[in-house]
């Protein structure tokens, strides 16, 4: 089951007569390598959330930093198949280094939101606020108090994390299929001895201090 507090901000937004509300969340903010990923998800009116919250794996739809990767396949399946309008946007290692994260993560939430039509009436945002003319919040902990954010959480978890696995035939001896790019014992090993590629983020240490030759 579904607790209702989970989606007590889009009720709230729908019972002052607003119609599509969207959730939006990222993925990959702390890793040393690869894109920052995010999602967007909207629903357009509270039946639609009583209904999954009456089904059996409704219960999967929270922060999917509490889910195994097993289970935020089967809740994107839930959300695919649930909600009809959502999408993925990212920003490269490339734009994370010439702009900072925090503005790629905004880069990658808008253009996740660009490719929404019609556009939300509103956006619930894990812990930002967007370039967008459309009404939002940006909630601290989104992901645990918005069934909306959790589900975009879920969507651009697994996107990146499907993303990070494709890069481990592209750059030989990086095993980006298990740390995802995160700064893991195993991954920093990897840079040590390797040193950056091209999907490394050159503005994160230890990255920098490798990528210009100074040892850790």
């Amino acid at each position: 089951m579904l607790s209702a507090r989970l989606f007590s901000y889009e009720r709230s937004l729908w019972s002052s007569g607003l119609r599509s509300i969207a959730g939006i969340d990222e993925a990959g903010r702390g890793a040393l390598a690869g894109p920052v990923v995010a999602a967007i998800v909207c629903c357009d009116d509270v039946a639609c959330i009583r209904r999954i919250a009456r089904r059996k794996t409704a219960s999967l739809l929270r922060d999917s930093k509490t889910l195994s990767p097993a289970q935020r396949v089967v809740a994107r399946e839930l959300i695919l198949n649930t909600f009809e309008h959502h999408a993925v946007g990212l920003a490269t290692s490339q734009e994370i280094d010439a702009f900072g994260i925090a503005a790629a993560n905004r880069i990658a939430m808008e253009r996740a939101l660009a490719h929404v039509e019609p556009s939300p009436d509103f956006l619930l945002i894990d812990a930002f606020t967007i370039d967008s003319g459309v009404p939002q919040w940006g909630i601290i902990d989104g992901d645990a108090k918005s069934v909306l954010i959790a589900a975009a959480s879920i969507l651009a978890k697994v996107a990146r994390d499907e993303m990070m696995e494709t890069f481990c035939g592209q750059y030989e001896g990086f095993s980006f299929e298990r740390h995802r790019g995160y700064g893991t014992a195993s991954h920093l090993e990897e840079l040590q001895r390797l040193g950056p590629c091209e999907i490394h983020r050159r503005s994160f240490e230890p990255v920098r201090s490798l990528a210009n030759g100074v040892g850790p």
